[in-house]
């Protein structure tokens, strides 16, 4: 970035692919880590707190001109329409979206079990982990906080941290986002004036790694599985 100049961050919008689609279902929360936790304007295309994707539609399906202008066999190369299905909020007919039994684009097949309705009740989800990293937001120590970010495990695992000092909040904190479908091992006391042990603020669902929500985790050794993802709170 220029110096003096603001960024602005986005994953997907209506002329892309949804997040879930590019990185994975299981790599969603940590886009939506970087995408939120970065220093910058952060924009959410609907759907990605749920970690909704693409929808397939068939040609005679299929609205935009993008695709429409095409033929049956190229159309999906160009049509917009999958990223642009309807909000999935419930189970209910429609997604809870419309009370209609026909939509001006289909809803996606996997609405009842992905669904904002059904994320809230369930005891981890992608709309809870993204409640979790607003709330980091929101706080102190990501609006006044240090940035240090770095590749590791031959750029498998994108890593950051936000060091805050104590008149602005006792915590800091540490991102560690591994896009890979491999399970890695992180040393994150890489980063500068970092101790030995943390404590798991949040973390993708499915973790596959050691350490519960609020447990103490080792640092020289974190253990993330494929596409998974966590923040670890630090005291310095």
């Amino acid at each position: 970035m220029p110096e003096n100049q603001w960024a602005c961050f986005l994953l997907g919008n209506h002329d892309q692919k949804r997040a879930a689609t590019k990185f994975t279902s299981g790599g969603v929360d940590g886009a939506n880590m970087i995408n939120l936790l970065l220093k910058g304007t952060a924009v959410t295309y609907y759907g990605e707190e749920i970690g909704m994707e693409d929808t397939f539609l068939t040609w005679e399906e299929t609205i935009d001109p993008a695709g429409c202008n095409t033929d049956p066999e190229r159309y999906e190369q160009f049509s917009r329409d999958p990223a642009r299905t309807p909000m999935q909020w419930s189970n209910s007919t429609g997604a809870g979206f419309s009370t209609s039994n026909k939509t001006w684009l289909p809803i996606n097949k996997n609405y009842q079990t992905v669904n904002v309705a059904t994320q809230e009740a369930a005891a981890e989800s992608h709309l809870k982990v993204y409640k979790d990293i607003m709330r980091l937001r929101n706080s102190n120590v990501w609006r006044y906080g240090d940035y240090e970010s770095r590749a590791l495990n031959q750029d498998r695992v994108v890593a950051f941290s936000r060091i805050a000092s104590r008149d602005v909040d006792t915590r800091s904190f540490l991102v560690l986002v591994n896009f890979s479908d491999d399970t890695v091992t992180v040393d994150a006391t890489v980063f500068k004036n970092v101790p030995a042990v943390g404590f798991v603020y949040t973390r993708s669902v499915g973790f596959q790694g050691s350490g519960n929500v609020g447990s103490s985790i080792g640092l020289t050794a974190v253990q993330l599985g494929p596409r998974n993802s966590i923040i670890i709170q630090i005291y310095l």
